[in-house]
């Protein structure tokens, strides 16, 4: 293989000329020189002039050639040779530097493991399986056309601090935005090659393993009771109906904005004074007691709404799908800043605990799941959540009305 030797230097090389044949039909003609101080490096020069590194060695009796760069343009005479030598520690020790680059060769792309992700396992068991799909076609778009071995966890790490600080990152088409959308992405990519290395047979290390969330604190807000009477106030003289029997029915049922929005009839026991939420965020049903105020909210709907659902609306789904402008006018009229339309679950939850609840009953009343109190809530009957969920309702009621009835005097 190796026909000539020299003692490669940038002068040397840069002085060697391209052999006079032309291309034949094999390909491209080239002279080969092997470094007199390197063992295993070469460089192979075409007849088109262009000069390119490589080392060559007999890996368990064959001969292999790996490439290491072009002369100049990608590789000096030391860079060269300082890969050579990494290179011949990698066979010392039984790898096979080229067999990799092969294997990498055949390997998937990101996109084509992020697809077989959501087709194989995110539409099968996670009800998220399209949030999943639009965070990695928005975010993870510069990686679609990379092998999945090429990504690192120094580029995860960029990318989870870049969107955390809220920067646009290069090939992105948008940012999910702050340090809690940047956890949401880093779960997902984690999880991604989590599959890959636990199920699907790939060969190496997760990448995102190790890689470090940002420590978010948990938000406390709710409606306060000096913030109470105005909200109320602002609900009342409110012209649209849909939005004041939502934010009640927020307030009373303590349930998720997608829950009610979904809400049908059918769900509904009068009698009873339930609602029977099919399916929550944890993947279980949840039977809501509700407060008569929110039946009686609920029968007057009733009254001219012959849909399926409680929101109806000309939508897709058929229901209405968020009250965002109508909940921004509400607080604006009622000079309230900072307060989510998610605040108002945690509202009855905190009123419940102001009134002395437990931690039991407010998990039951808000469905949240949790291992340690599943004995417990299967003891637990709805009477005694009940009265906790009416009274705290109860209590946002009077505190509601107290300082209008002062204005009026």
């Amino acid at each position: 293989m190796p026909t000539s030797s020299l003692n490669f230097t940038k002068i040397a090389i840069e002085r060697i000329t391209p052999p006079k044949q032309k291309k034949s039909s094999k390909g491209s003609i080239f002279d080969t020189y092997k470094d007199t101080k390197t063992d295993g490096l070469v460089l192979l020069v075409t007849n088109s002039g262009n000069k390119t590194f490589y080392l060559y060695k007999k890996i368990k009796g064959k001969p292999e050639r790996v490439k290491i760069g072009k002369f100049d343009t990608e590789c000096t005479v030391e860079k060269a040779r300082r890969k050579a030598r990494s290179l011949m520690g990698e066979i010392a020790d039984g790898h096979n530097p080229q067999q990799t680059k092969r294997n990498l060769s055949n390997e998937m792309t990101f996109k084509e493991l992020a697809d077989k992700y959501i087709e194989e396992h995110a539409k099968l068991h996670t009800r998220s399986w399209k949030h999943d799909l639009s965070d990695v076609e928005r975010n993870l778009k510069h990686w679609f056309n990379r092998k999945i071995s090429s990504i690192t966890p120094e580029e995860i790490r960029k990318l989870h601090a870049d969107m955390g600080k809220k920067k646009k990152v290069e090939g992105s088409e948008r940012l999910y935005g702050g340090e809690k959308g940047a956890n949401r992405l880093l779960d997902r990519i984690n999880a991604i090659f989590n599959k890959a290395v636990n199920e699907w047979g790939w060969d190496a290390k997760n990448p995102a393993k190790g890689v470090k969330k940002f420590k978010v604190k948990s938000r406390d807000r709710f409606v306060q009771s000096d913030e109470m009477p105005k909200l109320f106030t602002a609900i009342n003289e409110s012209p649209n109906k849909d939005i004041r029997d939502y934010i009640y029915l927020s307030l009373a049922t303590g349930a998720r904005r997608g829950n009610i929005v979904s809400m049908k009839w059918e769900q509904l026991s009068f009698e009873r004074k339930e609602w029977r939420i099919p399916e929550t965020k944890n993947g279980d049903s949840l039977i809501v007691p509700l407060h008569k105020d929110a039946v009686e909210i609920l029968k007057e709907r009733k009254k001219s709404n012959s849909s399926d659902f409680v929101f109806p609306s000309d939508s897709q789904s058929g229901h209405v799908v968020d009250f965002k402008k109508g909940w921004k006018t509400i607080l604006t009229n009622a000079g309230i800043k900072d307060l989510r339309i998610h605040d108002l679950r945690r509202t009855l939850g905190s009123y419940q605990t102001i009134l002395g609840a437990n931690a039991y009953i407010i998990g039951k009343s808000l469905g949240h799941k949790s291992r340690a109190a599943t004995d417990v809530y299967a003891r637990l009957n709805l009477d005694p959540v009940r009265e906790s969920m009416d009274s705290a309702f109860d209590r946002m009621k009077v505190l509601g009305k107290k300082k209008e009835k002062v204005k009026k005097k």
